[in-house]
C-alpha cells in the first residue's frame, strides 16, 4: 500500500512524460485508505455540481476560496471542516467528508512551511457498474466545468496495448488493474494566470467493479520547485 506521503512526495502529478500524464489517483486512493478515510459518500456527484454554482463556480473558479500560499489558519477559516495533519508529515493536511463540496469524500492539502499552500486535491467516490457508465458520466461533467474555466487541456483515454481487459464489460477491471486510464490535464495557462497554477487535472481511478474515485487536483506555482527541493534533500541522505 502506498504511504500517505507518497502521494504528496511523488513526481509532479501533472507533468506529461512521453505523451502520458503521470497523475496517479490510485496512489491517492491508497493514501486515503491509509488515513482510514474509507467513508461512504452516498450523494450523487450531480449534487456537487449544483453546489459548485452556489459557491460561484466553486471547483472551476476560485477553488472554494483557496489560493496559492495560504497558511493553515487561513485554510481553517474557510470552513471546509476539521482540518487534520498527517501524523508523520507536517506538510500534509486533510479534511474528511468536507462541508464543501458537500459530496466530496476527502480533500487533501500540501501546505509548505515556507511557501504555504502548493497543492490541493478533491476526491469523489462514485458508484458505477462494470462498464463504467456512471463514473464516465460524472467525469465528463467535472471535465467540462474545468475546461470552461481554465480552457482547453489534453485528454488521455485508452487501454494499454496488449491488455486482456479490452471488452466493454471489463472497463472497470482494466481501470482497477492500472491498464486503462481516463484523465484530463491542463498545463499551459495564459500570461495573467490569476490562479497562479502550474497544472490542474481530473482523473478516474477504479476501486472495485462498482466503485470509482474521481480526483480533481490543483498544483500551484512553486510545486515543481518544492518537489525538486525534497528530492535533493532525500538524495543527500544516501
Amino acid at each position: 500500500m502506498a504511504d500517505l506521503d507518497a502521494k504528496l512526495k511523488s513526481p509532479c502529478l501533472l507533468r506529461i512524460q512521453a505523451g502520458v500524464s503521470s497523475l496517479n489517483s490510485r496512489e491517492g486512493f491508497e493514501m486515503l485508505k491509509h488515513m482510514n478515510c474509507y467513508r461512504i459518500c452516498t450523494s450523487l456527484l450531480l449534487v456537487c455540481l449544483v453546489c459548485c454554482l452556489a459557491y460561484g463556480d466553486a471547483i472551476g473558479a476560485d477553488i472554494f476560496g483557496l489560493k496559492r500560499g495560504m497558511t493553515v489558519s487561513q485554510i481553517r477559516a474557510l470552513d471546509f471542516g476539521t482540518l487534520k495533519r498527517h501524523e508523520n508529515k507536517e506538510e500534509f493536511y486533510y479534511v474528511e467528508n468536507p462541508e464543501m463540496p458537500k459530496d466530496a469524500w476527502t480533500v487533501g492539502f500540501l501546505i509548505s512551511p515556507k511557501d504555504g499552500l502548493l497543492k490541493v486535491s478533491f476526491f469523489f467516490r462514485i458508484e458505477t457498474n462494470a462498464y463504467g457508465h456512471g463514473v464516465k458520466e460524472k467525469y465528463k461533467e467535472l471535465r467540462e466545468i474545468m475546461k470552461k474555466k481554465y480552457g482547453k487541456g489534453e485528454e488521455y483515454e485508452g487501454l494499454l496495448p496488449g491488455s486482456m481487459w479490452n471488452e466493454p464489460r471489463y472497463w472497470m477491471l482494466g481501470l482497477m488493474k492500472g491498464e486503462r486510464e481516463l484523465k484530463w490535464v491542463k498545463l499551459v495557462f495564459d500570461a495573467d494566470n490569476k490562479w497562479r497554477l502550474e497544472g490542474v487535472a481530473v482523473q478516474v481511478d477504479g476501486v472495485s467493479l462498482e466503485v470509482a474515485v474521481i480526483e480533481v487536483g490543483y498544483e500551484f506555482q512553486g510545486w515543481d520547485a518544492y518537489q525538486d527541493a525534497q528530492k535533493a534533500k532525500e538524495a543527500s541522505q544516501f
